[in-house]
């Protein structure tokens, strides 16, 4: 879990692993922003990929006037032996 804080606005907005809460126009702003630093584009799939958008979100969106506020890791799932076969 990633949440923001717009600076001017003091609004704010949580993305989860790819589910956003939070100040709908901050919201807005912010999924778009996500196509802008390519946080949504290349990715590795499952655990790595929502690390690697969590990683890319904390790194750019503070140049767009959006603090991060708090971090967590995404949470690490077992792995199904048959669903890796799909890789």
């Amino acid at each position: 879990m990633i949440r923001f804080r717009e600076k001017q606005l003091g609004t704010e907005a949580a993305w989860d692993e790819g589910r956003w809460s939070g100040d709908p126009d901050l919201v807005n702003l912010l999924e778009g922003a996500m196509d802008i630093v390519g946080a949504n584009s290349f990715l590795p799939p499952g655990d790595l990929k929502f690390a690697a958008q969590q990683a890319i979100m904390a790194q750019k969106f503070p140049e767009w006037g959006v603090a991060v506020v708090e971090q967590t890791p995404p949470v690490k799932r077992p792995r199904d032996p048959a669903a890796m076969l799909d890789y």
